[in-house]
C-alpha cells in the first residue's frame, strides 16, 4: 500500500525541480476573527510507492469536512509512478505534489483534512 512520506499545510507551496519551496508552514489550526471568512491553503505531500506498486495507476483523494462531514473540498487525482532499476530494492519511488485550494469558514467548529491512495480498482484506506 502507498506510504504517505508526509503532509504538510502551508499559506503557500511552491515546487521547482522537485524541492518544495514553503512559506507559512507547520500550522495545524486557524485563529479566525469573523465569520464568515474564506482563505486559500496549500497541501504539500509525498507519498511513497514500493517497487511492486509502481507501473500501475493510483488513485489520491483529498477531501475537507467540518464536523458534521459536510464536505468543503474534495479533489481526485491519478499518479502512476515509475521505478528506476537503479534504486536499491528496499527504496521507494516518491511522487511530491501540491494541492492550493479555496475553503470557505461559515462556523467554528473542527475540520478534517483527509487522505486516501489506492489503485483504482480498490476501495483504498485512510493515509492520514
Amino acid at each position: 500500500m502507498p506510504k504517505l512520506d508526509y503532509a504538510l499545510l502551508a499559506d503557500h507551496v511552491r515546487i521547482e525541480q522537485g524541492v518544495a519551496h514553503i512559506l507559512g508552514a507547520g500550522w495545524d489550526g486557524l485563529e479566525i476573527s469573523e465569520l464568515p471568512m474564506a482563505t486559500n491553503i496549500s497541501l504539500l505531500m509525498r507519498i511513497g510507492f514500493n517497487r511492486v506498486e509502481c507501473g500501475r495507476p493510483h488513485r489520491v483523494e483529498v477531501q475537507v469536512q467540518d464536523e458534521d462531514g459536510t464536505r468543503m473540498f474534495h479533489l481526485t487525482r491519478t499518479l502512476k509512478p515509475e521505478w528506476t532499476q537503479q534504486y536499491p530494492i528496499t527504496w521507494t519511488s516518491n511522487e511530491q505534489f501540491k494541492l492550493t485550494f479555496p475553503l470557505a469558514f461559515t462556523r467554528y467548529g473542527l475540520y478534517d483534512c483527509m487522505i486516501t491512495a489506492a489503485w483504482p480498482d480498490q476501495q483504498g484506506g485512510f493515509i492520514r
